[in-house]
């Protein structure tokens, strides 16, 4: 059984986070709601994404540490500098998402799908990506310092121009 999600305005999601009852410990919970195309990027939470639809979400800058964000449809969303450090981003669609200079840091990148991602310059020091779609990302200039990439799925198109590869681990399918 598919939950259906809460499509939501913008209006509607910044009074949530203005609203201290939705609240619990500096956590907001958005895992029932659509956020298609929402501007997300002043966030700062620890919370449940879980699920979500953050389609072509702008998260510029969004302080998403710790993150739950586990199923997340963050296909096309704009991650520029976000911070995703140990984030769960287990099974997340990343496809197409422009996630320049973010750092991701400690998280888990298992069975998620970054095809066509675009993570330059990015942060992925000891990130686990197990049996992630990788095909066409750009890791170009990234530090994958201790990164494991275990039964990864690659193509030529997978660019990895000046990453800096320190005691990174590879498998590939």
């Amino acid at each position: 059984m598919t939950t259906e999600l809460k499509k939501i305005e913008q209006k509607e999601l910044n009074k949530i986070f203005e609203n201290r009852r939705f609240r619990t410990g500096g956590r907001v919970d958005l895992s029932l709601y659509d956020l298609t195309g929402l501007d997300l990027s002043l966030i700062y939470s620890t919370g449940g994404f879980k699920g979500v639809c953050l389609y072509r979400a702008k998260l510029v800058g969004a302080d998403l540490v710790g993150a739950d964000l586990v199923g997340a449809d963050l296909s096309k969303a704009d991650l520029q500098r976000a911070n995703l450090q140990r984030a769960n981003l287990e099974r997340a669609n990343l496809k197409e998402a422009y996630l320049f200079g973010a750092d991701l840091a400690y998280s888990i990148v298992d069975k998620a799908n970054l095809e066509g991602a675009n993570l330059r310059g990015s942060s992925l020091n000891r990130a686990s990506f197990f049996k992630t779609n990788l095909i066409n990302a750009n890791f170009s200039d990234c530090d994958l310092t201790g990164a494991i990439f275990d039964s990864v799925y690659t193509n030529w198109g997978t660019k990895w121009d000046r990453a800096t590869f320190d005691s990174t681990v590879f498998s590939t399918i």
